[in-house]
């Protein structure tokens, strides 16, 4: 399975943060919805404003996921200084909940 990340800022870095659960929390006018367990992947973003991550090859989910956990959020947050949350803020994209 892909995640593809369109209409990003071009040519910036985005951070695909995946969570075992839903943690909902405010952040810099958005929300982030994945929980915090995993360490953000970073990703860069072409010109184009496009990303792309493979994250699982058939049904089989990523070794960082433990086996007892058949689903997974996960949420692209791009770099972008336009952002309300100053020279380093964060722009969310929408979440999705992957199931296995």
């Amino acid at each position: 399975m892909s995640l593809h990340l369109s209409q990003a800022k071009p040519s910036s870095t985005a951070y695909l943060v995946l969570g075992l659960t839903a943690l909902k929390a405010p952040y810099c006018g958005g929300v982030i919805v994945p929980s915090l367990e995993l360490a953000p992947i970073p990703v860069a973003v072409a010109a184009s404003g496009e990303a792309l991550v493979d994250v699982i090859t058939g049904s089989t989910p990523p070794a960082a996921i433990p086996p007892a956990f058949s689903q997974v959020w996960v949420q692209y947050w791009i770099q972008d200084r336009a952002s309300a949350c100053g020279p380093d803020g964060l722009v969310g994209s929408n979440a999705l909940l992957v199931e296995f």
